[in-house]
C-alpha cells in the first residue's frame, strides 16, 4: 500500500523535483531546464511561502510578513531571477531563507555557484554572520545548488568554463532505438599532433543544447542529441585554445552543410573538451573499407552518380568558402571526411562533411602584403604525407620560403594546397567507385606504399622537376582510356579529366607565375598532365572533358596544349574553379546532356559491391599492378575505326 500523500507543499515540491531530475553518466543529478521552468510557477512559489510564514515571522521579525503585499513582493523577487536559489532552499528544507537574499543585497541566480570556501555572500556579509543561517545550512546549500546549475550550450556562446568537478554536465545515458539503456561513452584513441586525444560518443539532454540552423545531430529514442566529445590534456592548452578559436571562426563565417560545425569548447578537471555532432557512419575511409551499407547497393545509374557529384561539389565548395575567409585546411584526407545521415537524399542517405578544421590556419593579411612585410605565411600542422601537395617539399625553391624578422624560416603555402589534396581524394573515390575496395582502392594504395601522388627527379629540389607519379598516371590512364564507364560525354569521364587537368597540377600560380604571362592566361589555360607511355599513341590520346553550355553546345574553351611541345604553364585550379566545373558536370547530367557513366564491358558496369567481402573484378590488372606495359588496344581500335568507316560510307 502506497504511503499517504503529504499535505505539506514543501514536501510535495521536493518529491516532484526528485522525480523530474536526471542522473548523468557520473551519477550526479540535475534538473533539466524545461522541468525547472514548469515547476517554478507563481502559484507553487506562493503556496510554499505561505506554508513558511511562521518561520518568516520568527527569523525576520523586522519584516512585515503578515501583509499580502509582502508575499507578492517576495514572489516577484524569486520569479524569474532567483528561481535556482529558491529551489535550492526548498530542497534543503529552508525556503524562508530566501528573505535573507532579498534584504541583504538582493542577490540573484547570476551569483551561483557560490564557492564553499567563501560561503554565501549576501550584500557585504557572508551568511554565516546572518542569524538565520547555520554552518550546516551553508554546507547543505553548497552541495544542493549544483542540481539546478547544469550548463546549457547555446548558439550565442562557444567557450565555457572552466567548470569545477562539482558542475553537473548534462550527459545522459544513451537509449538506442531498441529501448535499452547503455552508457554512451565509446572511446576511439587517435594520435593528434604528437599528443593523444580521445573521442567519446556521448548524449546531451535535449534541454541543454541549442544548435545553429546548419548544425544537425542524431537523436536517440528520448530525442536527446548524440555528440562526439574530443578530450585533450591541458598540457597543450595553448594549441587547443587556438584550435577552438579557429572552430568558432568557421562556425560563424563558413555557411555550408559540408563542413563540421563545432558545438562548444570547455574546460573541466584540468582537461579541455570540444563538442561536435556525432557522425554515426564514421569516416569516408571507413565507408570505403567496409563497403557502405546494404540499403545503398546500386549501379552507376543517374541517381547514384548525381548523389556522388553533389557530395564532391558540396565538399569542394566548403573548401572554397574556407579559402574565402583566408583559411586553409591543410590536412584534407578520407579520414577527415565524415559520413552523416541525410534523409533528404533519395538515392544515398549520406552527406559527406569535412572535419578536423580546427587545425586550419587563417591568413590575417594577403600573401602579397605579407611578403612586403616579410612576415611568415600561414602554416598548419604538417598534413598527412600521402595527400600533401608538391610545394611541401623539405627543400624547395626560394619562393616557398620566407624569413621572418626573427630569422625563422617558414613555409608559404597557397590555399590551393587543399585543391591538390582534393584531387588525391577524388582519385581514390573514383577508383573505389569503379572497382571496389579490395580490387581497387586497396590495390591502388598498396602499390604506392602510402607515398605521395607526386615524385621528383632524383637529387632535384626544384618544383619544375616534380610530376604526378607514374603509378597514379597509369591508373588514371586506365580509367580514362580503357574503362568504358568513364568515356567522353559521361559525368565520370568529365571528373577524371578535371582531376588530371585542374586538380593534380604541380604548378601553383601564386608562387610560380611567370612574369611574362598574363593573369587571364595563367588561370584559364587547360593543359593535360604529361602522358604516360600507355597513352602516348595519337589514336588513344583523348582530349580533356569539355563542359557544355546552353542547349548542349560545347563551351568555348582555350585549345588543349600538348605539354611535350608547349611552354605554356598550367596552374592548379582554385577551389572556386573546381566547384564551378563540378557543378557544370552535375547540371549537364541533370539536363541529360551527358550520361552518368558509359556501358563498357558488361561485367564491369555494376558499381562497387556495397557489402564486405564482395570485391569487384578489376580489368587489365596484369599491367596496372605489376608495372608491365599496357596491352595494345588493337581490337578496340579496329572496332572504332570500322565504325567510323561505316559512318563515312553513309
Amino acid at each position: 500500500m502506497a504511503p499517504p500523500r503529504s499535505e505539506n507543499p514543501n514536501e510535495q515540491f521536493r518529491d516532484v523535483v526528485t522525480r523530474c531530475s536526471w542522473e548523468n553518466e557520473d551519477g550526479q543529478e540535475f534538473l533539466p531546464h524545461t522541468e525547472l521552468e514548469k515547476l517554478a510557477t507563481e502559484k507553487k512559489v506562493s503556496e510554499i511561502l505561505r506554508h513558511s510564514l511562521s518561520r518568516l515571522k520568527s527569523d525576520f521579525p523586522e519584516s512585515d510578513t503578515s501583509s499580502e503585499l509582502f508575499l507578492e513582493e517576495l514572489t516577484s523577487f524569486i520569479i524569474p531571477n532567483s528561481v535556482r536559489i529558491f529551489l535550492t532552499l526548498v530542497m534543503i528544507e529552508q525556503p524562508w531563507l530566501i528573505q535573507s537574499f532579498r534584504i541583504n543585497g538582493r542577490q540573484q541566480d547570476t551569483a551561483l555557484p557560490v564557492p564553499k570556501s567563501k560561503a554565501i555572500v549576501v550584500g557585504d556579509r557572508t551568511v554565516s554572520t546572518i542569524p538565520p543561517w547555520t554552518p550546516g545550512g551553508i554546507s547543505a546549500f553548497y552541495d544542493q545548488q549544483w542540481t539546478f546549475l547544469s550548463p546549457i550550450l547555446t548558439t550565442g556562446t562557444f567557450s565555457y568554463g572552466p567548470f569545477s568537478n562539482r558542475d553537473v554536465l548534462p550527459y545522459v545515458q544513451y537509449k538506442p532505438k531498441d529501448g535499452s539503456y547503455h552508457n554512451s561513452k565509446g572511446y576511439v584513441e587517435e594520435e593528434r599532433n604528437g599528443s593523444y586525444g580521445v573521442v567519446e560518443h556521448r548524449v546531451i539532454h535535449a534541454d541543454h543544447i541549442q544548435l545553429l540552423d546548419d548544425q544537425v545531430t542524431i537523436r536517440d529514442k528520448n530525442n536527446h542529441h548524440r555528440v562526439a566529445v574530443k578530450r585533450f590534456s591541458s598540457n597543450h592548452k595553448t594549441k587547443i585554445t587556438n584550435e577552438a578559436r579557429n572552430l568558432d571562426l568557421i562556425r560563424q563565417k563558413v555557411k555550408s552543410d559540408y563542413i563540421i560545425k563545432a558545438i562548444a569548447f570547455y574546460e573541466q578537471g584540468g582537461q579541455c573538451y570540444l563538442v561536435f555532432p556525432w557522425a554515426e557512419r564514421g569516416t569516408l575511409q571507413e565507408h570505403w573499407m567496409h563497403g557502405g551499407y546494404e540499403s545503398e547497393r546500386t549501379t552507376l545509374d543517374k541517381d547514384f552518380v548525381a548523389w556522388f557529384f553533389q557530395q564532391l561539389s558540396g565538399v569542394t565548395e566548403a573548401v572554397a568558402m574556407m579559402h574565402e575567409q583566408l583559411i586553409r585546411h591543410g590536412d584534407l584526407k578520407p579520414q577527415n571526411i565524415l559520413c552523416f545521415p541525410d534523409t533528404s537524399q533519395s538515392s544515398i542517405p549520406i552527406r559527406l562533411v569535412i572535419t578536423d578544421v580546427g587545425t586550419a590556419k587563417q591568413h590575417v593579411i594577403s600573401t602579397e602584403e605579407r611578403r612586403r612585410q616579410e612576415k611568415s605565411a600561414t602554416t598548419t600542422t604538417v598534413s598527412t604525407v600521402r595527400y600533401e601537395a608538391p610545394e611541401l617539399k623539405n627543400h624547395d625553391i626560394d619562393t616557398l620560403s620566407a624569413m621572418s624578422k626573427t630569422g625563422k624560416s617558414t613555409k608559404q603555402l597557397s590555399r590551393t594546397f587543399d585543391v591538390w589534396s582534393l584531387g588525391c581524394i577524388w582519385t581514390e573515390f573514383v577508383i573505389w567507385l569503379l572497382y571496389g575496395y579490395n580490387a581497387g582502392y586497396d590495390q591502388f594504395n598498396t602499390a604506392t606504399e602510402g607515398n605521395q601522388f607526386w615524385q621528383d627527379s632524383q637529387g632535384s629540389h626544384a618544383i619544375r622537376d616534380v610530376r604526378v607519379t607514374e603509378h597514379v598516371n597509369r591508373w588514371l590512364d586506365h580509367v580514362e582510356n580503357l574503362d568504358g564507364r568513364c568515356c567522353t560525354k559521361t559525368a565520370l569521364g568529365g571528373l577524371v579529366s578535371l582531376i588530371r587537368t585542374k586538380l593534380l597540377v604541380v604548378e601553383v600560380e601564386a608562387l610560380h607565375k611567370p612574369p611574362e604571362q598574363s593573369a587571364a592566361t595563367a588561370t584559364s589555360s587547360t593543359v593535360s598532365t604529361t602522358p604516360s607511355p600507355s597513352t602516348s599513341s595519337p589514336f588513344w590520346k583523348r582530349r580533356p572533358f569539355q563542359a557544355k553550355s546552353g542547349r548542349g553546345q560545347p563551351e568555348s574553351r582555350p585549345a588543349t596544349a600538348d605539354t611535350t611541345n608547349s611552354t605554356t604553364t598550367v596552374y592548379r585550379a582554385t577551389a572556386n574553379d573546381a566547384t564551378r566545373e563540378l557543378k557544370k558536370i552535375t547540371e549537364q547530367l541533370k539536363r541529360n546532356y551527358i550520361n552518368a557513366a558509359g556501358q563498357g564491358n558488361p561485367k564491369f558496369t555494376t558499381g562497387p559491391k556495397l557489402l564486405p567481402d564482395v570485391p569487384a573484378s578489376t580489368p587489365y590488372s596484369s599491367y596496372i599492378f605489376d608495372g608491365r606495359p599496357a596491352p595494345e588496344p588493337e581490337k578496340k581500335g579496329k572496332h572504332l575505326r570500322d565504325r567510323l568507316g561505316r559512318k563515312r560510307a553513309r
